[in-house]
């Protein structure tokens, strides 16, 4: 058994080496014959800042006062620029094949295998975090970018991880404040 679980990764590791060489060409592509697509609603970004603003009050007054890691998988600024990668792979690419299928399990099978390929790039973070951000690219970027579009997505996507990068740091900076 995990020999297959291990043979499933490293089908879906060489799935997600390419994401970064096959992203650009179709943001690119979208870029060219889908402009609209990749505006940026502000309004959209404005309520999810709202949101996430809210859900960092809530997480730092869970963490109450405790000093936490603040970069526990080394990520460095180059990984913020992979955001938008990782939204033209793995959910535009997902959302202009199953806008030209007419089967509603081939949609289906399109979009599972797309968010298990999101979800298993991510299991560095723990297997949590696998079925946690295997929802990202249907349920919530998919479903974003039907009301605004993927430039918003990819806007707020980019807003997230700049927001769980600096949290910590906030809740460490308050903690250190609070022990004064």
């Amino acid at each position: 058994m995990m020999q297959i679980i291990e043979k499933t990764f490293d089908i879906i590791d060489t799935i997600n080496h390419a994401y970064p060489i096959m992203a650009p060409l179709v943001f690119i592509l979208v870029a060219i014959f889908d402009r609209e697509k990749l505006s940026v609603k502000l309004d959209g970004v404005a309520k999810f800042l709202a949101l996430i603003t809210l859900m960092g009050f809530v997480k730092i007054c869970l963490w109450n006062g405790k000093m936490i890691p603040v970069n526990p998988h080394g990520f460095s600024m180059a990984n913020f620029l992979m955001v938008f990668l990782e939204d033209a792979f793995y959910v535009m690419i997902p959302f202009y094949l199953t806008n030209n299928i007419g089967s509603k399990k081939g949609n289906i099978l399109i979009w599972v295998f797309f968010s298990i390929i999101f979800g298993v790039a991510h299991r560095y973070q723990g297997i949590l975090a696998i079925f946690i951000t295997a929802t990202y690219p249907y349920f919530i970027s998919n479903n974003f970018a039907k009301r605004t579009s993927f430039g918003t997505v990819m806007a707020c996507h980019f807003l997230w991880d700049c927001f769980v990068t600096v949290l910590p740091k906030v809740n460490n900076l308050l903690a250190l404040m609070d022990r004064i």
